[in-house]
C-alpha cells in the first residue's frame, strides 16, 4: 500500500492527476481484495473455534445432562432407600411396641397369679394352723386318755398275779374269764407302752411292723368314716425279720398316714368310673436291702397324672379340694425322711397302673 501511495504522490506532483487516480484505485481495489480475504480468514477462524468450542459445549452438556440424569436416578434410589429405612424402622418399633405390651400384659397376668397364690397361701396357712391347733388337742386328747388307761393299769396290776393264777388253774370256775382279762391286759399294757413312745419327741427302738400295722388300720378307719361304702383289698407283705429303727413313732405314723391316705383315695377314685371287674388293692410292704430298710405303699387306683410325679412332692400341691387339703402333707413327709432321717421318699407312677410310694431308711440308722 505504501508503494501505491509512493508513485500516487509522484504522479500528482507531476500533474499526471489521472494516471495518480488510476494507482490510487487500484490501490483501493488491492486494499479492499486483502481486507477481504483477511477478513474471511478471521470469519473462517472465529467459525472454526466457535465450532470446536461449540462441540466442546455439547459435549460438556451432554455430560452434565448424563451426571444430571445419574444424580436424580441416585436420589431416587436414595429415597426408595430412605422410604425402605423408614418402613422398617416404623415395623421394628412397632414389632418393639408389640413385645412391649406383650411384656406388659405377661407381667400383668404373672401379677395376678401371684396375687392368686397369696390369697391361696393365706387360706392355707389358715387351715394348716387350723389342722395345728387341732393337733395339739388330740395330743392333748391323747395324753389324757393314756392317763387314765395307766391309771387303770396299774390298779388291775395288783391283782394281776391272783388273775394269772386263777387263768391257769383249769379247774376254776373262772379260768375263761381270767384268760380273757390276762389277754386284754398285755394288750392294754402295748397300747400304753406304744402311746407312751409317741407321745415322747426322741428317737426310740421301734418295731416298723407293728408301727404300721397300726397306722393302717387308722389310716382304713379314717377313709370308713368319711366313705361308709368304701372297700379296698389291704394286703400286708411285712418281712419278718426285720431289725428295730431308731426314730420317733410320731414321725413315721404322721408319713405313713399321708402315704395310706393317699393310697386309699387313689382306689376310691379310680373306683367311680372304673369297669366292672376292678378290684381296689393297697399293698403294704417291708424289706431289709443291703444299704437300707425300705417301706413301699403301692396302689392300683388313679395314678398321677403329671409328666413329672415328684412334683406332688411340692409344697402347696394337691390333686384334691384345696380348700380342706392345703397340699403339705407329702411335702412335709419328705421333710421328715431326708432331712431328719437322711434317707429317701420317692414316688413311682403310671396313670394306667397305679402308684408306688417308696422309703429308704439308710442302714446307719439302724439299732
Amino acid at each position: 500500500m505504501k508503494v501505491y501511495r509512493k508513485q500516487a504522490q509522484e504522479l500528482m506532483n507531476t500533474n499526471k492527476t489521472a494516471q495518480a487516480l488510476d494507482v490510487l484505485e487500484q490501490a483501493g481495489k488491492t486494499q479492499t481484495t486483502h481486507f477481504r480475504t483477511e477478513r474471511d480468514s478471521i470469519l473462517t477462524s472465529l467459525a472454526t473455534v466457535f465450532a470446536t468450542k461449540k462441540q466442546l459445549r455439547l459435549s460438556e452438556i451432554t455430560k452434565k445432562n448424563a451426571e444430571i440424569t445419574e444424580l436424580k436416578s441416585g436420589n431416587e434410589d436414595i429415597d426408595q432407600e430412605n422410604f425402605k429405612m423408614i418402613r422398617n424402622t416404623l415395623f421394628f418399633f412397632g414389632i418393639l411396641l408389640g413385645m412391649a405390651v406383650l411384656l406388659l400384659l405377661n407381667k400383668f397376668r404373672t401379677l395376678a397369679k401371684l396375687k392368686e397364690q397369696i390369697i391361696a397361701s393365706d387360706l392355707q396357712v389358715a387351715e394348716i394352723e387350723k389342722l395345728d391347733i387341732e393337733n395339739r388337742r388330740n395330743i392333748e386328747s391323747a395324753k389324757t386318755i393314756y392317763s387314765k388307761w395307766k391309771t387303770g393299769y396299774e390298779k388291775l396290776d395288783g391283782a394281776y398275779a391272783l388273775i394269772s393264777k386263777i387263768a391257769t388253774d383249769k379247774l376254776h370256775s373262772q379260768t375263761k374269764g381270767a384268760q380273757q382279762l390276762v389277754s386284754n391286759s398285755q394288750i392294754v399294757n402295748h397300747i400304753i407302752e406304744s402311746e407312751e413312745n409317741t407321745l415322747q419327741d426322741d428317737k426310740i427302738p421301734v418295731d416298723l411292723n407293728q408301727l404300721i400295722e397300726m397306722v393302717i388300720n387308722q389310716a382304713y378307719y379314717n377313709i370308713i368314716k368319711d366313705h361308709p361304702d368304701y372297700g379296698c383289698t389291704i394286703v400286708k407283705d411285712l418281712e419278718k425279720i426285720l431289725p428295730k429303727i431308731s426314730l420317733n413313732p410320731h414321725d413315721i405314723r404322721f408319713v405313713m398316714f399321708n402315704l395310706l391316705n393317699n393310697a386309699f383315695e387313689a382306689v376310691r377314685q379310680k373306683r367311680v368310673n372304673a369297669p366292672k371287674g376292678y378290684e381296689p388293692k393297697v399293698t403294704v410292704s417291708t424289706r431289709k436291702l443291703p444299704r437300707f430298710v425300705q417301706i413301699r405303699v403301692r396302689d392300683n387306683g388313679i395314678g398321677i397324672q403329671e409328666k413329672n410325679p415328684e412334683k406332688v412332692f411340692d409344697a402347696f400341691y394337691s390333686t384334691k379340694n384345696s380348700s380342706n387339703h392345703p397340699g403339705l402333707g407329702l411335702s412335709e413327709s419328705r421333710n421328715i425322711i431326708t432331712k431328719t432321717y437322711k434317707g429317701e421318699l420317692f414316688i413311682e407312677s403310671d396313670f394306667t397302673t397305679g402308684t408306688d410310694f417308696i422309703i429308704r431308711f439308710p442302714i446307719l440308722t439302724l439299732m
